[in-house]
């Protein structure tokens, strides 16, 4: 069930930040309620946030603030963007790939 949810949401976050593809502010991308849906999914979440980056439909936007405010979002000041890498788009995206295959584990209980 689940993951209906988080598809029909994330469906609806597509198109409220359609608009906004080329913004670097997260809080952009986060001020709808389908984002706050996802966040509130909390870290059941994060593997269906992980594997949106391993699909074909892994927009710029999404990797650039939205899915990464998103993460932030769920596990609060244990992850952040380092400013350094903050707009590389690809970086960015590669960066939390690794934190979640690094992390994940501490928040989703087997």
């Amino acid at each position: 069930m689940l993951k209906g949810e988080f598809d029909a949401a994330v469906d609806e976050w597509k198109a409220h930040c359609s608009g906004n593809k080329y913004s670097s502010s997260a809080s952009v991308y986060m001020d709808c309620d389908a984002a706050r849906r996802i966040a509130g999914m909390g870290p059941a979440a994060l593997p269906l946030i992980r594997e949106k980056y391993s699909g074909d439909d892994d927009d710029a936007f999404f990797a650039i603030a939205g899915w990464a405010a998103i993460v932030g979002a769920i596990v609060g000041d244990e992850f952040s963007v380092p400013a350094e890498i903050k707009g590389r788009v690809s970086t960015v995206r590669d960066y939390t790939i690794r934190w979640l295959d690094d992390n994940m584990g501490k928040y989703i209980r087997p």
